[in-house]
C-alpha cells in the first residue's frame, strides 16, 4: 500500500472505527480479493464492532497497492461521508473544519498520551510557534527536533502545545503522535538502567504494534521492533521523547522515524545514529513574558490581572520569569491568596530560600531546589566542583571565558571545551552572543540556578575561599596594582564585591580609598557603580554590627563605638564617596573624562582625596613638565551641603522627588528627553525609564506606598504606572483637561485614593486613582494656566498656583474655594503646605517667596522671605518646598541657586550653589534629611539637610563677583582683595584672614586697587570718586566731576592717573599726582558701562549692568592714552597730545564689548556683538585684520605678550587663537560651559587661560586642553592672572573667592 494511503487510514482511523460496520462491506472486499476468507474470520472473531473495524484496518495495509482503493470504493454507497474523507488528499484545506468539529486533534493527542494542558496554562505564542515551525520541517523526511533548556523552563508544556495544531497533524503527522516520558533512568552508579529503559521501549511497542507480538526481551530486539512498527505501521508519525538525560536513550530510540526530544542536555542526540538526517536545535532560554507570568498568577489565584498586588510583579522579577517557579508559587497561593502569603513567598525568593518553594503541582521533584540539583548531579565530580564555584558571581553577570580562566587558573580554550560547553549542553548556563568580544565566549546563568548555588550548593566557608582565590588570581595578573588591570568587562565592576565576600575588609578599604583604582573604575563603569561599592561596604559593616546581637550597651560603649565610626579609615571612605558623588555628573561621559587629579585638588586639603591628588599631580609634573595643575590655596572650610550630582542628559530636567519610603531610596525624574526616570537616590543608578508620554513630562508623584507613580505631560494626559523591581506596568491613562493643553502637575492624595491635576486650560481636577474617573473639577476656574496643585498633608485641602497671579486653596472633597490670594504682583510658579497644613509658601516671578495662612480669605501674608543684604537682584523663584517637619523652607531660583530659610523665624539660612541653569524643582525627603533639586542644566542635585544650621559660609565673608586684586606680595595667600562683602554689603579689603572696612555704609558702585596695593579707588552712587590709602593714612583724595553714579574706575599702568566712567555719559581721566581733572570726555548717550585695562601684565575685565550699553576702555602701556568702544560699534583712540580724539575706527556693525592693547602699543583689538574681532593700527587707526569665524557674540579678546597671537572668546562657547601676522585662525578650543568672559596668554605664549560660565580652562596655543577647574558656583565676571601665570583669581555667584596656585614639583 502506498504511504499516502496508509497515512490516510491512520489519520482517519477514529472516524472509521466510530461509524463503520465491517459486515456491510466484507462481501465486496472478499469478491475483489481485497481481503481473504481467513481475514474475514479473524475480523468476525473480534468481540465488538469497533474491534472488528480495527482488525480490518490492521489487515488492509498488508494486502497490496489496490486494497486502499477497493476499501474506499466499498464505502461509496452506504458511507458517503467516510468515502469523501478518504478520497480527499490530506493537504486539502477543506479537511480542517471537519477535523476540528469531530475533535480529531483531541483524539490523536489522547491516543498518543500527549499531556493535557496544566492548570494555570498560558500559551507562550512566540515559543510555541518556534517549535511548530521546526516540526513542519519534518513533513517530507525523518529528522530530530531537540528542544533544550534548563529545568523548569516549560519544555514539556511547550512541546505538547505545539502539537495542538490540526494542520500540523494532518500534513506532517497523519499517522499520529506518540509521547514517551523518559526522565532519569539511572542506576546507583549513574549509568542508564537497562531494565528501566527496556520497560519504556516495551511499553511503547505494546501501545503501537498492530500485530500484537510478544514484548521484546532485550533492548536490541526492542529497537528493531520499534523500527519495524514506525516504518510499516506508522510511517508518518512523530515520536516525542520527553525529558531525556542520556545519549544512550537517544541512540536506542533512533528507530527511523520523526522525533521530538525535550532535554536539559543539548548533546543527548550526539550518539544517535541519524546520519545526515535533519537535526534542529531549539534553545529555550527565556521564561515567561511579564504579561504571561501575571496571567498565570491570575489564573491560579482567581485575582484579576489588574488587581494583582505589587508583590506579584516582584515575585516575577525574583523568579526571573521562570515558568516552573511561577507556577509553583501560583499553586501555593491558590487556596489562600492573602496579602501576607504574597509577601511571604516574595521574601523567600529574595532570601534565596528555594527549599520553601515546595511542589504543589504535578512535577517530579519535591521542591524548586531539587529540580535544579538533579541537573548538577548529572555532571562528573570535577565539573560539579567547577559549576558550584560559579556561585561567586552576582545575579545577571555575564561570564567571559577569559574571566573564568582567571577564576580557575586555566586557559580560555580549556575552559570553553572541557567545562562551559558541557554546562551549556546541560542547560546549566547559556551562551550569550556579543559583538564586542568575539574572541572569547560569553555565558550567563539563570538567577534561580545561581540562587541554588548560593543557598545550597556551597557552604559560606567554601564560597569565601573561592572569592579569595579569585582575587588572588587577579592580583597575580597585575602584581597587586589593580588599577593597572585591563578592562575585561568584569573585574572593574565586581572586584570590590569579591574582596568583601572574601572577608578582606582591609583590602576593600585600600581599594576604595585608592585614587588610581577609583579613576580606573570610573572610566570603565561610570559613577553609579563606584558609589554602589561604597554603599556595599557600608551595608556589610551594618550587617556585621547587627549580627553581633541586640545586647544593651552602656553610654561609654556607645561613645566608644561612635568614636570608632569616625576613625581615619571611615573618614577616608567618606571623603572618597563624597568626592565621587558630588562630581558624578562629570564622570558620565568617558569621551570627556576630567583629570581626576585636578578634581582631587579641589577637595578639602585635609582629605585623603586631596592628599593623593597632590602626590599624583607632583609625580606627573616631575615626569612630564607639560602637565598643569592648580591648587585652591584659600579653600573654604565651611559646611558642605552638596551630596551628589546626577547627570540626567543634555535636556532640561523639569522635576525630581524622593520616594516616600523611610530610606527615600529612589528619585523620580521628569526631563525634556520625553522620559520619566526612576533612579536610586544614593548611587544614581537608573532603575526604570518610562517613555509612555507623547511629549515632555512636567511632573510626577509617588503614591503614598511608593508602588505607583502618576506623571503628566505636555500631551495633556496623566498616566499612572506601577513600579516593581526594574519593571513597569502602565495602569491608567487619564484624559479630561482640554485636548490641546498641557497638564502641568499631578499629585496623589495622602491616602492614595485620588489624584489631583492641573492644566494650561485653567482647571484643577480630581480623579479616582483606581479607575481614572473624574471626581470633580474645582470651580471657579483660574484665569490662566495652573502651574501647580498640591494636597495638604492632612488631605483636606488642595492648593493651586496660576499665571493669573492668584493662589487658591480648595476643599479636597468638594472642589469649593476655601481661600484665595488674589491680585498678586506676579505669576505664582509653585506652592507648598506646611506640615500642619496651616500655612503655605509660594514662589513667584517677581523674585519673592511668601508665607501665607490657609485659614482666612485674606491677601495678607505672614512673611516675605529675603536673602541678607540691602541690594539684591531679584530673579524669579520657580519652585519652593516646606520640609516635612516645618524647620526649613527651600526655594529654587532662575539664577541657578537654592535659598534656604528657617521655617519658623524665616531667617535666611544658606544659599546652595552648584546648578548652572534654572532650578525648576526642589523637594525634601520624607524625613527632611535631604533635598533634591532639578535644573535646566540637565542635572539633579541631592543636598544634605540633616547636619547644618548655619549659613553655607559658616560666618566667612561672601564676596561680590566684582572684585579687584593686587599681586604686590610674594605670598599669594596675602594678596589684597577688594570687594563688597555681600553678608553686610560693606566695602572691604581682605588680606589673608583679615578684612578692613572702607567707606563705611555708603553705597559703593565701583572700585579699583593699585598694582602695588597701596591705594583703593572708589566710585560712589552720587558721582563722587575717592582714592583711599589701604593702610588708612590720611584722608582720601576726593574727586568731584560726575553727576550720576560712577560705574567703573581704573588706575593707569603708572598709577599716576585714574579713569572713571559715569552714568552721566562721561569718561574722566584724573591726574592723581595733582588731584585734578586731566581730560573729561562727554559722550552724550553713549554711556560707558564696561572697560578693561592692561596693568603691567595683569588683565581686568569688568562686566556690565545689562541695562546699559557696553563701552569698554583700556589704557595703553607706555603712554597716557586709551582705547574705548561704543554702543554703535566705533572704536576710539584718545586723547591726543592736545587732549582731543586721536582716531575713530569704524568697521563693527554692532556694540563693541571688549578692547585690548598689544604690549608694544602698536595694535588695538576690539570684540563685538557682530561676531567679529578686529585688529587696528594704534598709530593710524586703520583696520589691519577682521577676524571672523565665531557663530555668536564675541565677548572678550587679548594679545599675547610677544605680539604673535590674539585670542578671542565668544558666546558660542569657543575660544579661537589667531596668528596676528596673517590673521589666520590656528586653533579653536571647544567644550566650554556657556559664554567666555575673560582670556589671557601665558608669558611664553604657549598656553591660554579662559573663564566661562562655571569653569576656568587652560589650553595650549595649538588647541589641546591642558586643564579644567570647575567652580562651585557659576557666572564669574572677572579673571585676574599674575605676571608669572602662576596665580589665577576669580569670584563666582556663590561668593567664593578662588585663589588658584599652579602646582610646583616639591
Amino acid at each position: 500500500m502506498q504511504e499516502d494511503h496508509r497515512t490516510r487510514l491512520q489519520f482517519y482511523r477514529e472516524a472509521i472505527v466510530e461509524d463503520l460496520d465491517v459486515k456491510d462491506i466484507s462481501d465486496y472486499l472478499i469478491s475483489k480479493s481485497a481481503i481473504t476468507d481467513d481475514d474475514d474470520e479473524r475480523i468476525r472473531a473480534e468481540k465488538t464492532r469497533r474491534d472488528s473495524v480495527r482488525e480490518l484496518l490492521r489487515i488492509l495495509p498488508r494486502r497490496g497497492s489496490d486494497a486502499f482503493d477497493l476499501f474506499v470504493e466499498s464505502l461509496k454507497k452506504q458511507y458517503q461521508h467516510l468515502w469523501k474523507l478518504l478520497s480527499r488528499p490530506l493537504d486539502d484545506e477543506q479537511t480542517d473544519e471537519r477535523d476540528v468539529r469531530e475533535g480529531r486533534v483531541h483524539q490523536i493527542l489522547l491516543e498518543g498520551q500527549v499531556p493535557p494542558r496544566p492548570t494555570g496554562f498560558i500559551d507562550r505564542l512566540e515559543e510555541t510557534e518556534r517549535v511548530r515551525q521546526a516540526l513542519y520541517q519534518l513533513k517530507t523526511d525523518n529528522g530530530w527536533i531537540i528542544l533544550h533548556g534548563m529545568g523548569g523552563s516549560g519544555k514539556t508544556i511547550l512541546a505538547a502545545e505545539a502539537l495542538r495544531d490540526p494542520t500540523l497533524l494532518r500534513l506532517c503527522f497523519p499517522s499520529g503522535v506518540f509521547w514517551v516520558t523518559i526522565g532519569q533512568i539511572s542506576d546507583d552508579q549513574g549509568r542508564v538502567d537497562q531494565s528501566k529503559l527496556l520497560t519504556k521501549m516495551s511499553n511503547l511497542c505494546s501501545r503501537l504494534d498492530e500485530e500484537r507480538r510478544l514484548p521484546p526481551t532485550n533492548i536490541e530486539e526492542a529497537h528493531d521492533r520499534l523500527h519495524d512498527i514506525f516504518v510499516h505501521q506508522y510511517p508518518q508519525s512523530l515520536l516525542i521523547l520527553d525529558d531525556v538525560w542520556s545519549q544512550v536513550v537517544a541512540r536506542v530510540f533512533a528507530v527511523g522515524c520523526r522525533v521530538l526530544v525535550t532535554t536539559r542536555d543539548r548533546t543527548v542526540t550526539d550518539q544517535a545514529r541519524i546520519g545526515e538526517k535533519k537535526r534542529v536545535f531549539i534553545s529555550l532560554d527565556s521564561g515567561f513574558k511579564s504579561s504571561e507570568a501575571r496571567a498565570v498568577l491570575s489564573s491560579w489565584t482567581g485575582i484579576s490581572i489588574d488587581q494583582l498586588p505589587p508583590e506579584a510583579d516582584a515575585i516575577i522579577h525574583e523568579c526571573n520569569s521562570s515558568p516552573l517557579a511561577i507556577a509553583m508559587i501560583g499553586a501555593l497561593l491558590q487556596k489562600n491568596p492573602i496579602q501576607s502569603r504574597w509577601e511571604y513567598y516574595h521574601q523567600n525568593l529574595r532570601d534565596r530560600k528555594l527549599r520553601r518553594i515546595k511542589r504543589p503541582i504535578e512535577y517530579e521533584y519535591p521542591a524548586l531546589d531539587a529540580s535544579i540539583a538533579v541537573s548538577i548531579e548529572a555532571l562528573d565530580d570535577d565539573q560539579q566542583e567547577r559549576y558550584r564555584q560559579l556561585a561567586v558571581f552576582e545575579d545577571d553577570a555575564i561570564l567571559s571565558s577569559k574571566v573564568l580562566a582567571i577564576l580557575w587558573d586555566e586557559s580560555s580554550i580549556v575552559i570553553e571545551e572541557e567545562y562551559m560547553s558541557e554546562f551549556v549542553n546541560k542547560s546549566l548556563v547559556r551562551r550569550v552572543a556579543s559583538e564586542k568580544d568575539q574572541e572569547h565566549a560569553l555565558y550567563s546563568i539563570h538567577d534561580l540556578q545561581l540562587d541554588y548555588l548560593k543557598e545550597i550548593g556551597n557552604t559560606k566557608e567554601q564560597l569565601c575561599s573561592v572569592h579569595a582565590q579569585f582575587v588572588d588570581n587577579y592580583s597575580a595578573q597585575c602584581d597587586g596594582n589593580f588599577s593597572e588591570l585591563p578592562d575585561d568587562d568584569y573585574v572593574h565592576r565586581h572586584l570590590i564585591m569579591h574582596v568583601l565576600k572574601a572577608e578582606r575588609k582591609g583590602d576593600a578599604i585600600r581599594l576604595l580609598t585608592d585614587l588610581s583604582w577609583v579613576e580606573s573604575k570610573l572610566r570603565v563603569c561610570g559613577p553609579s557603580e563606584v558609589i554602589v561599592d561604597y554603599l556595599r561596604y557600608q551595608s556589610g559593616q551594618s550587617q556585621k554590627q547587627r549580627s553581633q546581637g541586640s545586647r544593651r550597651v552602656t553610654r561609654a560603649a556607645r561613645q566608644a563605638q561612635a568614636q570608632r565610626s569616625l576613625s581615619s579609615q571611615a573618614l577616608k571612605l567618606n571623603d572618597f564617596q563624597r568626592f565621587v558623588s558630588t562630581n558624578a555628573h562629570l564622570f558620565v561621559d568617558p569621551n570627556n573624562f576630567p583629570d581626576i587629579r585636578q578634581l582631587a585638588l579641589q577637595q578639602p586639603h585635609k582629605s585623603e582625596v586631596y592628599q593623593q591628588g597632590m602626590a599624583q599631580a607632583q609625580a606627573m609634573l616631575a615626569s612630564d613638565s607639560s602637565h598643569f595643575y592648580v591648587d585652591w590655596i584659600n579653600e573654604r572650610s565651611g559646611a558642605e551641603w552638596h551630596l551628589m550630582t546626577m547627570k540626567v542628559g543634555e535636556d532640561p530636567v523639569r522635576f525630581a522627588a524622593f520616594s516616600p519610603d523611610d530610606a527615600h531610596s529612589k528619585i523620580v525624574i521628569c526631563s525634556d528627553n520625553l522620559s520619566v526616570e526612576v533612579r536610586l537616590s544614593e548611587s544614581g543608578g537608573v532603575v526604570v525609564s518610562y517613555e509612555g508620554h507623547d511629549d515632555i513630562p512636567y511632573h510626577a508623584s509617588f503614591s503614598p506606598d511608593g508602588s505607583q507613580i502618576a506623571s503628566c505631560s505636555e500631551d495633556g494626559a496623566v498616566r499612572v504606572w506601577r513600579l516593581f523591581g526594574s519593571g513597569i506596568q502602565e495602569l491608567l491613562k487619564i484624559q479630561g483637561h482640554e485636548h490641546d493643553k498641557a497638564t502641568l502637575c499631578c499629585e496623589f492624595s495622602p491616602d492614595g485614593k485620588h489624584i489631583a491635576s492641573c492644566s494650561e486650560d485653567g482647571s484643577v481636577k480630581v480623579w479616582s486613582s483606581l479607575t481614572g474617573n473624574e471626581m470633580f473639577t474645582c470651580k471657579p476656574l483660574h484665569g490662566g494656566a495652573v502651574r501647580i496643585c498640591r494636597y495638604s498633608p492632612d488631605g483636606t485641602m488642595i492648593a493651586s498656583a496660576s499665571e493669573d497671579k492668584t493662589l487658591k486653596i480648595w476643599d479636597a472633597t468638594s472642589g469649593n474655594v476655601v481661600a484665595s490670594r488674589d491680585e498678586l504682583d506676579a505669576n505664582v510658579n509653585d506652592c507648598s503646605f506646611s506640615p500642619d497644613s496651616k500655612h503655605i509658601v509660594s514662589a513667584s516671578d517677581d523674585g519673592t517667596v511668601k508665607v501665607w495662612t490657609t485659614t482666612a480669605d485674606k491677601n495678607d501674608h505672614v512673611a516675605v522671605l529675603k536673602k541678607p543684604g540691602a541690594h539684591q537682584t531679584l530673579y524669579p523663584f520657580l519652585c519652593c518646598a516646606f520640609s516635612p517637619d516645618g524647620s526649613r523652607i527651600a526655594a529654587g531660583s532662575a539664577n541657578a541657586d537654592i535659598e534656604l530659610w528657617d521655617g519658623e523665624s524665616h531667617c535666611h539660612v544658606a544659599t546652595l550653589s552648584g546648578h548652572t541653569g534654572f532650578v525648576y524643582s526642589c523637594n525634601f525627603s520624607s524625613d527632611g534629611s535631604k533635598l533634591v533639586s532639578a535644573s535646566d542644566d540637565g542635572t539633579i542635585m541631592v543636598w544634605d539637610m540633616a547636619q547644618h544650621v548655619k549659613n553655607v559660609a559658616d560666618g566667612e565673608p561672601l564676596l561680590s563677583r566684582r572684585f579687584d586684586i593686587s599681586f604686590a606680595t610674594n605670598d599669594p595667600s596675602t594678596y589684597p582683595v577688594a570687594s563688597i562683602d555681600t553678608t553686610d554689603y560693606r566695602m572691604k579689603v581682605f588680606t589673608g584672614s583679615s578684612a578692613k572696612e572702607i567707606a563705611g555704609s555708603r553705597p559703593v558702585k565701583s572700585w579699583c586697587l593699585s598694582s602695588n596695593s597701596d591705594k583703593l579707588a572708589l566710585g560712589f552712587m552720587a558721582g563722587t570718586v575717592e582714592v583711599h590709602s589701604i593702610q588708612g593714612d590720611g584722608d582720601p583724595l576726593v574727586l568731584l566731576k560726575h553727576k550720576k553714579k560712577v560705574r567703573h574706575c581704573f588706575f593707569s599702568p603708572t598709577e599716576t592717573h585714574l579713569i572713571s566712567c559715569s552714568d552721566d555719559g562721561s569718561h574722566t581721566l584724573w591726574d592723581l599726582v595733582h588731584g585734578i581733572e586731566y581730560v573729561h570726555v562727554q559722550a552724550g548717550q553713549d554711556i560707558p558701562s564696561r572697560f578693561s585695562s592692561r596693568r603691567g601684565s595683569s588683565i581686568s575685565t569688568i562686566a556690565v549692568d545689562t541695562k546699559r550699553a557696553n563701552t569698554p576702555c583700556a589704557f595703553f602701556n607706555h603712554k597716557l592714552r586709551l582705547v574705548s568702544g561704543s554702543l554703535f560699534g566705533d572704536v576710539f583712540i584718545w586723547p591726543s597730545d592736545d587732549g582731543m580724539m586721536l582716531h575713530t575706527c569704524k568697521g563693527h556693525g554692532d556694540t563693541v564689548l571688549s578692547v585690548a592693547v598689544s604690549k608694544d602699543d602698536q595694535y588695538v583689538a576690539s570684540a563685538s556683538v557682530d561676531q567679529s574681532t578686529m585688529v587696528w593700527s594704534a598709530s593710524t587707526g586703520q583696520l589691519v585684520h577682521k577676524l571672523s569665524g565665531h557663530s555668536d557674540v564675541v565677548r572678550t579678546c587679548a594679545f599675547s605678550p610677544k605680539g604673535n597671537f590674539l585670542v578671542s572668546g565668544s558666546d558660542d562657547t569657543t575660544i579661537k587663537i589667531w596668528n596676528l601676522k596673517s590673521g589666520h585662525e590656528i586653533a579653536c578650543c571647544k567644550g566650554h560651559e556657556g559664554w567666555i568672559v575673560g582670556v589671557r596668554f601665558s608669558p611664553d605664549e604657549n598656553s591660554v587661560v579662559c573663564i566661562d560660565k562655571n569653569s576656568i580652562r587652560w589650553w595650549t596655543v595649538d588647541g589641546h586642553r591642558l586643564q579644567t577647574y570647575y567652580l562651585k558656583g557659576q557666572f564669574p565676571k572677572f579673571l585676574r592672572v599674575n605676571n608669572s601665570f602662576s596665580t589665577f583669581v576669580t569670584v563666582d555667584d556663590s561668593g567664593y573667592l578662588y585663589l588658584l596656585q599652579a602646582v610646583q614639583v616639591v
